[in-house]
């Protein structure tokens, strides 16, 4: 995307890293942050009392991911758990939207950010396997656009739409 914004194809690309263009530039325009979800029927009914208990539970459990490297899930098992991932991939769809329909359907446990499992938390069909959120570092949001259009109203119209109000 960050090729046809330069390209002039697009007027604006959301990205999660800027894109180190001269030709370019970013506003931050929110932050992503991370939830361990799982099918209800996986995920027990009491919280665990620590990290350490919660990395020994989903040790062989499934688990659901958009990439079969898994490199937000390898850090948040090595620095938050302690341990390196030791679960069972039973899925790997590269599309954020399709792991958390995956994980409604009970294959397994995943980390996702907030934004894609939101409506199936608030439905249910997903719960909060732990809370992680203050324990894996979030990503930015940036709104990127050519420099060149940085005059026109209705692209900084649009930008400043997306940025989310922070906290307070």
């Amino acid at each position: 995307n960050v090729d046809r914004l330069e390209h002039g194809e697009l007027d604006v690309a959301v990205t999660s890293v800027t894109p180190g263009r001269r030709s370019l530039a970013a506003t931050p325009i929110g932050h992503k942050r991370f939830v361990l979800v799982g099918p209800p029927q996986l995920v027990p009914d009491h919280p665990f009392p620590s990290l350490a208990d919660l990395g020994s539970w989903l040790v062989g459990r499934p688990w659901v991911a958009y990439s079969a490297e898994l490199p937000m899930t390898r850090r948040f098992w090595l620095s938050a758990l302690g341990r390196p991932f030791h679960s069972d991939l039973r899925l790997v769809a590269p599309d954020l939207r399709a792991v958390a329909a995956a994980v409604a359907h009970g294959l397994g446990v995943s980390l996702l950010p907030e934004f894609i499992c939101a409506d199936a938390l608030a439905r249910g069909s997903v719960v909060e396997v732990h809370p992680v959120a203050d324990v894996v570092p979030g990503e930015p949001w940036f709104a990127c656009t050519r420099l060149a259009d940085l005059g026109r109203e209705q692209v900084n119209r649009f930008v400043a739409d997306l940025a989310l109000p922070g906290p307070g």
